[in-house]
């Protein structure tokens, strides 16, 4: 979790990579930013930490768990989770919409899923049973 130490907003995210090297894009990010440099792909954590009155000090990185598992579907999931769960999208925090709408939308998916799965078992049970 990233937090502005000034307004006490949060952003919740998830990488697959070191936390090291996902949180330095995000202050590289801002020192573009601020230096008034062309940025790639503006983010809500750059948009905000550039905003008038902060900073490169207001910003903590904050780790909340480590995901030990590859699978890209957890940890979204997981990442959505922390986001209702902090009420960290716009207004109450920085994430955006657009950003959880990818999420649900594999969240739903992977439910979609786990029902056929668990139709299939409970279907191959009875023909087995029979």
């Amino acid at each position: 979790m990233i937090q502005c130490n000034k307004c006490n907003v949060q952003y919740i995210g998830e990488t697959k990579r070191h936390l090291s090297d996902r949180f330095g894009e995000h202050r590289r990010a801002i020192e573009k930013a601020i230096a008034k440099q062309p940025i790639d792909n503006p983010t809500a954590v750059s948009d905000h930490f550039t905003l008038p009155a902060h900073s490169m000090d207001n910003i903590e990185l904050i780790p909340l768990e480590l995901i030990t598992s590859n699978r890209d579907a957890i940890r979204k999931a997981r990442e959505a989770f922390l986001i209702s769960k902090g009420k960290t999208l716009e207004p109450f925090g920085l994430n955006r919409r657009d950003e959880i709408r990818s999420i649900y939308f594999l969240f739903l998916y992977i439910s979609v899923l786990v029902q056929v799965q668990i139709f299939l078992f409970f279907y191959f049970f009875q023909i087995s049973s029979s």
